[in-house]
């Protein structure tokens, strides 16, 4: 990956940000997937909250911040219980991972199918940086893109990840501020997933305000940068539930959707 590619997705990312929290508890019996999506406070206050629904999938829109349009999936599920959900890392012009998010519920019904999917999507496209949990119950595998790299492991049955690389090269930090907030949600989110026991718990987490109200809690709050929406997929037997909230979730009540029953 050249120095120059680097520095262009840093600068762009810079311009404009953003965060997200997104975790899954994927254990016998409890199954959830979630995420709080943040953006920065010109695009959170805008609203551009956009479900896409078909007999076989439903998603949240993924939200362009290069061109302000909404495509792709930021966070979804089909109907064989194979979920996705996005954390956002570097800005360039090309594509972005959202789109792939989209192709991964399209084609992938088991675990097998993973690998080929995202080889001949990356074989045609170069990628914004982003990190994505692919996830149904009983297995799991976090997924990291930037241009035309990727690389792939299995999750812990509970997994949380934010906005930064673990498994790519490093890039350099779009702004020490966004830095810290990455790295904070992480360790709280981190040090309070294996306490979680259902959904109440994942909602509670999402509220959380540690170490204080602001840019590094879980909720965020700050000037620039505002949690946009919540959402959680929960997975009960052949039961796939949309439990969601529009604005930060310690001031709203989360709403519940039947999706379909599992294939």
């Amino acid at each position: 990956m050249s120095k120059s590619a680097h520095e262009t997705g840093v600068a762009a990312a810079t311009e404009k940000t953003f965060g997200c929290t997104v975790g899954v508890i994927n254990e016998p019996g409890c199954f959830l997937l979630f995420k709080n999506r943040d953006l920065s406070a010109e695009y959170a206050l805008n609203g551009n909250i956009t479900f896409h629904s078909t007999p076989d999938r439903f998603s949240l829109k993924g939200y362009n911040l290069e061109n302000t349009g909404a495509e792709g999936v930021s966070i979804g599920v089909n109907r064989s219980g194979v979920c996705v959900a996005n954390t956002h890392v570097a800005s360039n012009r090309d594509v972005t991972y959202d789109v792939l998010c989209e192709a991964i519920l399209s084609n992938v019904k088991k675990q097998d199918d993973l690998l080929l999917v995202v080889k001949d999507f990356i074989s045609g496209h170069a990628l914004q940086g982003g990190r994505i949990i692919v996830a149904a119950p009983g297995w799991g595998i976090l997924l990291e893109v930037f241009e035309k790299d990727f690389q792939m492991e299995p999750v812990k049955n509970r997994t949380v990840i934010t906005n930064h690389f673990s498994l790519l090269h490093p890039i350099p930090p779009r702004n020490p501020d966004d830095r810290k907030s990455s790295l904070q949600r992480l360790e709280t989110a981190s040090g309070a997933i294996d306490g979680i026991k259902n959904l109440g718990g994942v909602k509670s987490l999402l509220r959380s305000h540690v170490p204080e109200k602001g840019l590094c809690s879980i909720c965020v709050h700050s000037e620039r940068v505002l949690t946009e929406s919540s959402h959680i997929i929960s997975i009960d037997g052949e039961c796939i539930r949309w439990h969601w909230l529009r604005g930060n979730p310690c001031e709203n009540d989360y709403s519940t959707k039947d999706l379909f029953k599992k294939a």
